[in-house]
């Protein structure tokens, strides 16, 4: 896009990338975009942008569940913690005590970071809303800012009509007059009521369904409604601080673990694969596999009398020898010497080594047209000429 765009076109293209709009809304926008920059079909670049548009305009994606990740972030950021200090000399060695070391480090920030989401609760202004102080009670630091910033933002809109449709009370939700530069837009938000407790409510603009955070339009309609707390329908659990009840709290940075039972699991957990692959074909045999293993999980199971705590390490399965020693010696492999440029050498620019040439070409002249005895280069006359 910078390559290629340039302001204001830039910013209009970014427009259509992140305007969550129906489909014909965008084909609309698209059609005013080329027309009001005058775009060609000989545009290359534009044309194959507008067939790829159902994997980059948030009118196509609107509904897919990416929790609004928009790129590989999570993956990008994990890299850049193990790239930092490392160097290519490092050994094997020297590589897996670094990648610990990262890892350990990363841990021990999750669980000040868990301590600090346990123990405390997000500051909330004095006059903030019953919702808003209700969600820092509820969801994690972090998350909590997302959340209390689609509570303002519904500040900015008002409930302009409510209708009945079936079992379904639909509200018009518009802005008010100014808002976000005075442009009416207007959002229906359908919701279902059990009694008088709402107990659903569907957005077009589908932020719940993508990002499993209530947007703003809903937000409006449930301080419309009278709602003093967040609805359990509103709220999902990967973002609340009770996201990790399920998970052991102990944590192991070491990733040599190893034990006869996780080696036990393993080799289970890769016939269990491929035997349930084959049983799913067929829903009756489907039905007594699932019989069978509920009646494993709800009867006793003898642990050989092992109190040791089971360690889910990274270990594969085929690394079961990890705890026997081995009378083999591995060295580090051997040190090769590459064939580009030295590292510790820079390399010199085209005007630099241009400037070097033309000099030396000169001096060459200076000794040649050098007519006195003395051809000596400190003390040669004409070589100052």
């Amino acid at each position: 896009m910078i390559r290629h765009l340039r302001n204001p076109m830039l910013d209009d293209f970014r427009k259509l990338i992140y305007c969550r709009m129906g489909v014909y809304q965008f084909e609309k926008s698209w059609a005013e975009f080329k027309a009001n920059y005058e775009i060609k079909e000989e545009n290359e670049w534009m044309s194959r942008m507008y067939k790829l548009r159902k994997k980059w305009a948030a009118a196509y994606t609107k509904g897919r569940y990416f929790l609004g990740m928009q790129s590989n972030q999570r993956s990008e950021s994990l890299n850049s913690r193990l790239h930092n200090h490392l160097d290519r000399k490092m050994s094997l060695v020297d590589v897996v005590e670094h990648t610990e070391h990262c890892i350990s480090r990363m841990r021990r920030n999750e669980a000040e970071l868990d301590a600090i989401c346990s123990q405390s609760v997000p500051f909330t202004r004095i006059d903030a809303c019953l919702l808003e102080i209700n969600a820092a009670r509820i969801y994690t630091p972090n998350f909590f800012k997302m959340v209390r910033d689609c509570i303002r933002r519904s500040c900015a809109w008002v409930i302009q009509e409510q209708t009945t449709v079936n079992d379904l009370v639909r509200y018009e939700v518009v802005l008010k007059d100014g808002a976000e530069g005075g442009s009416r837009r207007l959002f229906s938000v359908e919701c279902s009521f059990d009694g008088s407790l709402m107990n659903g409510a569907f957005c077009p603009c589908r932020k719940m369904e993508c990002e499993a955070i209530p947007c703003a339009h809903i937000f409006v309609v449930l301080v419309f409604v009278g709602a003093a707390t967040i609805p359990p329908w509103c709220v999902s659990k990967r973002w609340t601080m009770e996201a990790k009840a399920a998970f052991v709290l102990v944590r192991n940075a070491n990733t040599h673990v190893w034990s006869e039972e996780m080696s036990r699991y393993r080799e289970l957990r890769n016939i269990a694969s491929m035997a349930l692959f084959k049983v799913s074909k067929s829903g009756e045999r489907s039905q007594q596999v699932k019989d069978y293993l509920q009646s494993i999980i709800d009867g006793p199971i003898e642990n050989d009398d092992n109190t040791e705590e089971t360690t889910f390490g990274p270990i594969p399965s085929h690394y079961s020898a990890a705890s026997q020693a081995s009378a083999e010696r591995v060295l580090d492999p051997k040190i090769v010497d590459t064939k580009g440029a030295p590292c510790k050498k820079r390399m010199k620019p085209f005007h630099e080594t241009l400037r070097e040439t033309n000099g030396r070409k000169k001096r060459t002249r200076s000794y040649g047209q050098c007519k006195s005895s003395e051809h000596d280069r400190g003390k040669c006359p004409d070589l100052g000429k």
